[in-house]
């Protein structure tokens, strides 16, 4: 069962403060690194669970499309460093991938579900649970999972982002 947190962030919410440093070689602080634009946040299992990886690669390769709008993405899983350059490669991750991330803190800071080592894996793992915030680092989506289902995926995220833009627009 994967461990979960009575924590849930809702539209409207700020985005926790979190740093990590990315596969890239960077230091990341959220929300601030996404502040200004528009900001994918992906928290996926790992290397080994094919859906995630998918799900990466389909953001990079629709990187132009989400730049065009305004959106960044930055993505991240307990996966070790080493694991995670082979997983930048298999996916040709052309945003910021953070590594060894802390399930528990994630869990604590986002609400995400983590599984604890069950001595299957070899440490416990962040269920999928992903995020769109908005330019000022609110949250205006969340998404929590426990399976295979239920990831954003980039062609949402653009008609969430273009019908948030318009109806901003038409509020002014």
């Amino acid at each position: 069962m994967p461990k979960v947190n009575t924590l849930t962030l809702d539209t409207g919410d700020m985005f926790p403060h979190l740093e990590f440093d990315t596969f890239q070689g960077d230091r990341i602080v959220l929300p601030e690194y996404l502040k200004g634009s528009w900001g994918v946040v992906l928290f996926y299992r790992g290397d080994w669970w094919p859906y995630w990886i998918a799900q990466l690669a389909s953001f990079s390769r629709a990187g132009e499309k989400l730049e065009a709008e305004g959106i960044k993405v930055v993505a991240g899983s307990v996966d070790s460093n080493e694991i995670v350059a082979k997983t930048v490669e298999k996916t040709k991750a052309n945003f910021p991938v953070a590594y060894d991330l802390d399930p528990v803190l994630i869990s604590e800071k986002t609400g995400a579900m983590y599984q604890p080592d069950k001595g299957d894996k070899p440490r416990p793992f962040l269920h999928s649970t992903n995020f769109l915030l908005s330019p000022d680092g609110k949250v205006n989506i969340s998404l929590y999972s426990s399976g295979p289902l239920g990831k954003l995926v980039w062609q949402d995220i653009i008609q969430a982002v273009q019908f948030r833009k318009k109806k901003m627009a038409s509020e002014k």
